[in-house]
């Protein structure tokens, strides 16, 4: 409905479809509509979802006279006759504010005022017609921009940034026995960790030559060292340093220094 010639057959469609504001009153619905139409539909929405009490189909207008009806069908058209015919159709013209409840007489009053719009081509949006609620789609779409002359697109090329190690923290000592026997531990595991391991070797990366030309500039900035892994650094060593054996045990330490010990016989 974008482009088409105004008749008189088609002021009623337009009527229906022009911007208004519409509240519904039935029951608690108190929904706003932008257009005759979508109030229209909503209102006989209401009559196919309103549940039936005794038998009857009750009607939530305000002011009805004649508010139980036997069937849906009987309720949507009592809505139709007695209440949405005297909700006011726009004159579609623009800058037009008149407004009638009968098609009839919103056509009669739109060929004898508004009679040099008869039999032109419309485009919507128009001049000529008020706006309406109908959506519509553009003709035409920007075309999107060419693409570049050159086959290889720019390039980034950034430098890896050098993170520093962080500083030395002094480590908790261990008793000298305990410690030689987790050495031991450990040895094994890594010796383990070795054969299982799968050795696959990889070709090396193709190197692609980089034009300076298409090297788009880069500025580079370093982090300052203080804001470096700042969050996952690992917590400081106990200070100062145990210096002797004599260390509180833990409820379970007998049954672990005895499995360790089985470990190690082995």
């Amino acid at each position: 409905m974008s482009t088409f010639q105004l008749s008189e057959d088609c002021i009623t469609d337009l009527a229906e479809l022009v911007l208004q504001m519409a509240l519904c009153e039935w029951g608690d619905c108190k929904i706003m509509l932008n257009c005759w139409l979508n109030i229209h539909k909503h209102i006989l929405e209401h009559c196919s979802t309103a549940a039936a009490k005794d038998g009857k189909h009750h009607c939530c207008l305000p002011k009805c006279k004649q508010s139980l009806h036997s069937s849906t069908s009987v309720l949507q058209l009592h809505c139709k006759l007695s209440h949405i015919s005297r909700i006011p159709l726009p004159c579609p013209a623009k800058g037009c504010h008149e407004a009638f409840t009968c098609a009839t007489a919103l056509k009669s009053h739109f060929v004898a005022t508004h009679a040099d719009l008869l039999g032109k081509w419309i485009t919507l949006p128009s001049n000529d017609i008020s706006p309406i609620a109908a959506p519509f789609l553009p003709h035409t779409r920007p075309s999107p921009p060419p693409l570049p002359d050159h086959a290889i697109l720019p390039l980034w090329k950034i430098t890896p940034l050098v993170i520093p190690a962080p500083p030395y923290q002094p480590r908790k000592e261990q008793p000298r026995g305990l410690a030689r026997r987790w050495h031991r531990l450990s040895a094994e595991d890594e010796d383990d960790d070795d054969e299982d391991e799968a050795r696959i070797a990889f070709e090396d990366l193709l190197q692609v030559p980089l034009n300076p030309d298409h090297i788009v500039n880069t500025v580079i900035r370093s982090k300052p060292p203080n804001l470096d892994h700042q969050l996952s650094r690992p917590q400081t060593g106990v200070a100062p340093a145990l210096q002797s054996d004599d260390v509180l045990r833990s409820m379970l330490f007998e049954a672990l220094s005895k499995r360790i010990e089985a470990r190690l016989e082995i």
